[in-house]
């Protein structure tokens, strides 16, 4: 895929069709990330594309010669939309999803194992558990949404490992770092919580408000994980994001209380993707929600600029998705405000509704 074209999607210098593959990330007039490089064209990556008022992509050369139908450009033409009664559970690709995780999961834990015991495990093996997962989606935006879909799978310290690292992987395309930085955020937030394996399990796995005590021992983690991994001869930044996570830019983290400027940015990104899966999966807020927690409890804590950049990205790829209102309404997200990004304007039948305007509603689940 040495050669590329440029597919416009208004005009169409080159139709784009279904299986078209981007050859770069697709970005709207604000610069935000709606697809992201590899994604194979779908109907909903297309419509996702016309929603966010994307110009034009570029697309592999090589994937331009599809016997599919062209996707309509005429204004007129409709797309099918998510459909409340159809929610992402019962989707193929979701399915895919979810298939190809769990068997990911089922090799994470065969991977620790073979750490724990001392042995070598090879950079290239712990990086295929995330990467088969992110290349399983068509629709590579998707998967945030599936990952909040997930089921209680199984030792929540497992799978927050392989979430923190999804989000990694999405989060350091729309940074626009290389394949190899991507490579080792990746493998930072999968491996950022092993050290929790060296603490007992009962202070780990407790549901309650921890002891002082049991608090001292969890803070433990980063180092004891550096001591684990010891063996793999991990690259210093790997190292230093798994040692550092966190660490916060105020001073208030540990191990060391770092400030801002001396924190390493793979740690920072760690940091970001730790708290962002904490509260969608473990606190089961919406990422509406997640996103105004942020806002008012992180915003001191987190760099400022890798948060702001993170929250933007990851509320567009709500466009267009389906909720449900605290008065009981299923709503159609159908902007995202700007200044107000965890209070989007959705559509209710055919009403359109500005939740900054209308301040007793608000976003309370994802269907």
């Amino acid at each position: 895929m040495a050669d590329n074209l440029r597919g416009i999607l208004a005009g169409f210098a080159y139709k784009l069709r279904p299986n078209m593959i981007l050859a770069e990330d697709a970005v709207n007039i604000r610069g935000m990330n709606i697809l992201s490089k590899n994604t194979r064209l779908t109907v909903d990556a297309f419509e996702r594309l016309r929603r966010n008022k994307v110009k034009s992509v570029t697309v592999w050369s090589d994937t331009v010669e599809s016997s599919e139908e062209a996707f309509m450009s005429d204004k007129n033409e409709t797309f099918r939309p998510i459909d409340p009664s159809n929610p992402i559970a019962q989707k193929e690709d979701f399915k895919k999803f979810t298939k190809e995780y769990e068997k990911k999961l089922s090799a994470f834990k065969s991977c620790l194992d073979i750490i724990k015991t001392g042995h070598y495990m090879d950079m290239g093996t712990l990086f295929s558990i995330v990467d088969g997962i992110v290349s399983v989606a068509s629709c590579k935006s998707d998967l945030l949404s599936y990952v909040s879909y997930l089921e209680d799978l199984d030792d929540y310290t497992y799978t927050h490992s392989i979430n923190v690292s999804i989000l990694c992987n999405i989060f350091a395309k729309w940074l626009n770092m290389s394949d190899d930085e991507v490579k080792d955020v990746s493998i930072a937030g999968l491996l950022h919580d092993v050290g929790k394996n060296m603490i007992d399990r009962s202070i780990v796995n407790n549901e309650l408000e921890p002891t002082n005590e049991e608090k001292n021992e969890l803070k433990k983690h980063p180092e004891l994980g550096c001591k684990m991994l010891e063996k793999l001869k991990m690259n210093e930044e790997i190292n230093n994001a798994i040692f550092f996570h966190h660490e916060r830019i105020d001073g208030s983290g540990y191990p060391y209380g770092l400030k801002d400027n001396d924190i390493p940015k793979y740690a920072k990104i760690v940091s970001i993707c730790d708290v962002y899966d904490n509260l969608i999966t473990k606190r089961k807020e919406t990422p509406f929600t997640a996103i105004k927690k942020f806002r008012e409890d992180n915003l001191s804590l987190l760099d400022t600029d890798l948060l702001l950049k993170f929250a933007k990205n990851i509320l567009y790829i709500y466009t267009g998705t389906w909720a449900k209102l605290s008065d009981g309404r299923t709503c159609q997200v159908m902007f995202i405000n700007d200044k107000f990004n965890d209070k989007p304007i959705v559509r209710v039948d055919n009403d359109i509704i500005d939740l900054v305007k209308n301040k007793e509603l608000s976003i309370v689940s994802m269907i």
